[in-house]
């Protein structure tokens, strides 16, 4: 059986990755923001606030949070419900998959 299509909106999909538990699915987007969708394809939750696209995210160990790495030259932590935790920010260069902060930069985080 085939699963239902995701309202991606018309944005390209960055990448995606399983929950630990197999039962959610983590979307980053050209549209600035990362979804949490359930594993049949229903949103449960929009990251919001990266000002440029978003390269990656990735889920914590438990499932409890999430990591967003974007273009804005920021990471951005959040619980898994969308409620923002804490903003890293490396005015070198952006970061996301494959582009490590600059350790040469100071790092500001805003918590």
């Amino acid at each position: 059986n085939a699963l239902p299509a995701m309202s991606l909106l018309a944005r390209a999909v960055r990448s995606v990755t399983w929950s630990p538990d197999g039962q959610r699915l983590l979307t980053a987007s050209w549209d600035k923001t990362a979804r949490v969708w359930t594993h049949d394809g229903s949103p449960l939750a929009t990251l919001s606030g990266h000002e440029r696209a978003v390269q990656s995210a990735a889920w914590s160990p438990d499932g409890s949070r999430i990591a967003t790495a974007s273009m804005d030259h920021t990471a951005r932590i959040w619980q898994s419900d969308g409620t923002p935790i804490a903003v890293l920010v490396n005015e070198a260069r952006c970061v996301g998959s494959g582009r490590p902060f600059n350790a040469r930069r100071p790092v500001r985080a805003t918590l």
